[in-house]
């Protein structure tokens, strides 16, 4: 009968460990919006989580929220306390098309938010073409201002180039029937 009570309470105590670690996982939820799919995950009660980031092509990723209206303030890191599911948030990106006219970048379609300040987003763009410097982006034969913002219908960009030349010194020689190039 002690052997009886003993196993019982063994079982007893294995079964309250189960429930116990059982309910110390936390599950996250992941409606992602049509951005690639994140699989839920699992996390130990009171540990720190950082939210992953979806992608999804033509749009920037705008936060995790805790609702599906997006009320709040976007979630990034969070205490694992109840199983949550979290909604990703969209901004749409337009289109600005690079023409390079002849010249060659690493990209000739860029994306930016409605309202980005554009000049600023493209200054670090500059194509190469042999034997010229690149000069500036134009929009139609005006070059692009410091406070251009992107609008819903994209925008075209034309890079204008400058001629590239190379100065050379030349000095004349001490008997003065010549001339010796000088090397910087």
């Amino acid at each position: 009968k002690k052997f009886r009570i003993l196993i019982l309470l063994i079982l007893l105590i294995i079964g309250m460990y189960v429930i116990s670690a059982c309910g110390n996982n936390i599950k996250y939820s992941f409606v992602t919006n049509c951005g690639t799919e994140i699989q839920s995950i699992k996390i130990t009660k009171g540990n720190e989580y950082t939210l992953p980031i979806p992608e999804r092509a033509g749009y920037d990723f705008d936060g995790w929220y805790l609702s599906k209206d997006f009320n709040g303030d976007p979630v990034e890191r969070i205490i694992a306390d109840k199983s949550t599911t979290f909604y990703a948030r969209w901004i749409q990106l337009y289109e600005i098309t690079l023409n390079l006219d002849g010249g060659s970048l690493s990209a000739s379609t860029l994306y930016l938010r409605e309202g980005a300040n554009i000049y600023d987003f493209v200054k670090d763009y500059v194509p190469t073409k042999s034997e010229y410097v690149f000069g500036a982006w134009y929009f139609g034969e005006t070059e692009l201002s410091k406070d251009t913002l992107m609008t819903k219908a994209g925008i075209n960009l034309t890079a204008r180039y400058k001629v590239g030349y190379t100065i050379q010194q030349y000095l004349q020689t001490f008997s003065g029937d010549g001339y010796e190039k000088i090397e910087n």
